[in-house]
């Protein structure tokens, strides 16, 4: 709606803030068209744009921005709170599951070697040829008797006699060479402490 009163010479038309509003007109039987004025051109008790004041804390609305930042504020500090719990330390478990696997294949592999040397040991002993026998008995008393002298007598002429001698040691002497052996290592052993059972067993394999 523009009032032509205030059509300018100039062809420009002046057209205030009264004037600058739109209305609908509704048609009404047995009336007609009736104007509808829903932009009033007059200032209201509110604002211009007729929103009340958000100073009146009667008639403001909540500030949905605000609760927004609250509910991402609340989130944010679940989410630091839920990072903020540090899981165990897995590097230490690592370490002690690392430590504890290693001694025990140590261990496992100590008595295998163990039982091993015995093998081997047994089997020199039971060798076909009695001065070869008699010779493995003697390095086995030898390894035994390391921080003493080695046996004499009977044993050291029998052993000289399977390594020097043109002659072959018979089954009566090897027998007492091997019944010396084995006694031997039985006194040794049973005169050692415990950590001197666990060596002679599987840090020498001696027995």
């Amino acid at each position: 709606y523009v009032d032509r009163s205030n059509i300018i010479a100039s062809s420009y038309i002046n057209i205030t803030d009264r004037q600058a509003h739109a209305w609908v007109e509704v048609y009404c039987d047995g009336v007609g068209w009736v104007t509808v004025n829903v932009t009033p051109g007059f200032p209201t008790s509110g604002n211009d744009h007729g929103i009340s004041d958000a100073s009146d804390p009667d008639t403001s609305s909540p500030d949905i921005s605000d609760n927004l930042y609250d509910d991402e504020s609340q989130n944010e500090s679940s989410v630091d709170e839920s990072e903020a719990v540090i899981p165990a330390d897995s590097d230490g478990n690592s370490v002690i599951l690392y430590v504890c696997i290693t001694v025990a294949l140590a261990a496992i592999l100590t008595i295998i070697r163990r039982y091993y040397m015995l093998y081997l040991r047994n089997k020199r002993f039971s060798d076909n040829s009695n001065n070869k026998s008699v010779i493995n008995m003697w390095k086995y008393l030898t390894a035994l008797t390391r921080s003493a002298s080695p046996p004499e007598g009977e044993i050291y002429a029998v052993a000289e006699k399977a390594r020097f001698s043109q002659h072959i040691v018979n089954d009566t002497e090897k027998k007492t060479v091997a019944d010396y052996t084995v006694q031997l290592a039985k006194t040794i052993y049973s005169r050692k402490s415990i950590f001197g059972k666990f060596a002679m067993k599987y840090i020498y394999a001696l027995y």
